[in-house]
């Protein structure tokens, strides 16, 4: 599971504040081992871990999130995966790197 959290507004002038994840990603089965952010898109992330894919995430921002339950832009986050198809044995991806100079993937949603 991937938490997302906003840090805007919080005041730590106390050194008590107290945070909750705005968002809560599912999609993985099995444990997470990197994660990347491009820098251009800071709202596309990728994703992986034990299973051998990478997933792509579009993050919402924080006001276009329903805190009292499931909205349909949650459950549209994962837009993309990178897979082997003719691949049957996945191996663990241990870390993952953008690449700034070079565009794999033109995500239009």
């Amino acid at each position: 599971m991937i938490k997302v959290w906003s840090l805007n507004g919080i005041d730590y002038s106390n050194n008590q504040a107290d945070i909750d994840p705005y968002l809560n990603l599912r999609g993985h089965t099995g444990p997470l081992f990197s994660l990347a952010v491009a820098p251009d898109d800071s709202d596309i992330i990728y994703t992986a871990g034990n299973e051998g894919l990478i997933k792509i995430w579009k993050i919402p921002k924080q006001e276009d999130v329903s805190l009292y339950g499931d909205s349909d832009l949650i459950l549209n986050c994962n837009v993309g995966i990178f897979d082997n198809p003719d691949s049957s044995n996945h191996e663990v991806i241990w870390d993952l790197r953008h690449h700034p100079k070079q565009v794999i993937l033109n995500i239009k949603i």
